[in-house]
């Protein structure tokens, strides 16, 4: 048997041909239907009765009972998107970090390569300048040939 909900508002037009009941009559729709008329705060579940709910300071008011579905629905909503806003927080932090790691590793891979440039210019400096020396002493100190 589809569940019967309780009309909270006065919806226009037709449903299967039929309009659509006044409030506070009932209709049996599929689940599906119900739970989203409830929902929607279009309808409520007619077994629910009422619930008396605190209001602000020391007032009560009397609230149907299929607000609590309503209710509890827009709870379980808030949820899920606080949830998800948190997963999304975390897998953006998680990228960044990982960009943050890349972008550390990089920076490490061209210092250590611009200290290799610098170390292998000066060894070539060295060795120039000692060739420089070499030839230098050389060209004042020529060999003395065997003929003499």
């Amino acid at each position: 048997m589809a569940p019967l909900v309780r009309m909270r508002a006065l919806v226009s037009g037709s449903r299967d041909g039929k309009k659509w009941p006044k409030p506070g009559e009932t209709l049996e729709v599929p689940e599906a239907e119900a739970a989203q008329l409830i929902a929607q705060g279009i309808a409520e579940d007619p077994a629910a009765g009422e619930l008396a709910v605190a209001g602000a300071g020391e007032e009560k008011a009397v609230v149907p009972a299929g607000n609590k579905s309503l209710a509890s629905l827009r709870e379980a909503a808030r949820a899920e998107a606080e949830q998800k806003a948190e997963e999304e927080a975390k897998a953006k932090a998680e990228e960044e970090a990982k960009a943050k790691a890349a972008a550390d590793a990089k920076a490490k891979a061209e210092e250590e390569a611009r200290a290799e440039a610098e170390r292998k210019a000066e060894e070539d400096a060295k060795a120039k300048a000692a060739a420089d020396a070499k030839a230098k002493a050389d060209a004042k100190n020529p060999p003395k040939s065997k003929e003499s």
